[in-house]
C-alpha cells in the first residue's frame, strides 16, 4: 500500500508438494495447443508485465509476494526465475507456446518471500542462500519504540507510485569501489569466516556473488547511514 502499488502487487500462497514451474506458472498443453496458467495467477501477471516492455510508456514497479516461500523446495518449483538473480540473464521466460514463445521479464519486477525456519519446511541450500537476501525479524530490542500515524482506512493513503525505470535507478550501485577501511573489515570478516578453527565452528567461504552483493549494498545505503559508516 505504500508504495502505491495497487494491482501490481501478486500476493502467492505456495504450496506444499509443488515440484514444478508448471505448479507456479502453468504448462503449454499440446493437446490443446493452448498455455494452461496456474491458478496462481503468475502467468497473467507477467504476461501483463511482458506487454509493457513493448511499451515506451513509463511504468510502476512491480512485486510478487511468495508466502511460505519455502514450504516446497524453491529449487523445483522456481527454477526459470532463480537464472535472473544473475546480471547478465536476459530475463526471459519460455513458454513452449508457438504464438507466444517467451515472456520477457522487466528489471522493476521484484520476488519477495516469506520463511519460516522448522522442521515443517524445506531448508535453503548454498545456491538459494547465494541468490538471496535474507532479512530476519526474529530479535527485537525490547525497548524499540514504534510510532504508527492511526489511518482510519486504506483509501486514506493517496500514494502515486515512482517509475520502474527510477526504482531501478535507485537501487543501482554507482561503483563497487569501497574506503579503505571498510573494504579492510570486510575482508578481515571473510578470512574469518573462512578459517577452520574448532571453536569457530565450520568454516563458511564467501562468495564472489555475496561479496559484490555487499559492495553494491554499500554503494547504495552508504549515503543514508546515521551513526558510523560500519
Amino acid at each position: 500500500v505504500t508504495l502505491g502499488l495497487k494491482n501490481r502487487m501478486l500476493n502467492i500462497p505456495v504450496a506444499r508438494g509443488w515440484t514444478s514451474s508448471r505448479d507456479v506458472l502453468g504448462f503449454y498443453n499440446s493437446l490443446s495447443s493452448s498455455f494452461n496458467s496456474s491458478a496462481t495467477g503468475l502467468y497473467e501477471f507477467l504476461t501483463q508485465l511482458h506487454s509493457e516492455t513493448k511499451s515506451t510508456a513509463e511504468a510502476a514497479p512491480a512485486i510478487c509476494l511468495l508466502d511460505e516461500f519455502n514450504l516446497s523446495q524453491p529449487e523445483h518449483y522456481f527454477s526459470p526465475f532463480l537464472e535472473m538473480a544473475d546480471p547478465e540473464s536476459k530475463r526471459i521466460i519460455t513458454t513452449g507456446d508457438q504464438t507466444s514463445p517467451f515472456l520477457e521479464i522487466p528489471k522493476y519486477l521484484r520476488f519477495l518471500g516469506t520463511i519460516n525456519n522448522d522442521e515443517s519446511v524445506q531448508s535453503l541450500t548454498p545456491r538459494m542462500l547465494d541468490r538471496s537476501a535474507i532479512i530476519s525479524f526474529d530479535d527485537f530490542e525490547l525497548d524499540y519504540d514504534i510510532s504508527l500515524s492511526p489511518v482510519k482506512s486504506l483509501d486514506d493513503l493517496d500514494v502515486t507510485a515512482i517509475s520502474g525505470n527510477k526504482f531501478i535507478e535507485i537501487f543501482t550501485p554507482r561503483s563497487l569501489e569501497l574506503p579503505q577501511d571498510i573494504d579492510r573489515t570486510l575482508r578481515l570478516i571473510i578470512d574469518t569466516l573462512r578459517e577452520e578453527k574448532p571453536e569457530f565452528g565450520p568454516s563458511i567461504s564467501v562468495s564472489f556473488r555475496k561479496i559484490k552483493a555487499i559492495r553494491a549494498y554499500h554503494s547504495v545505503t552508504s549515503s543514508m547511514y546515521i551513526d558510523s559508516r560500519f
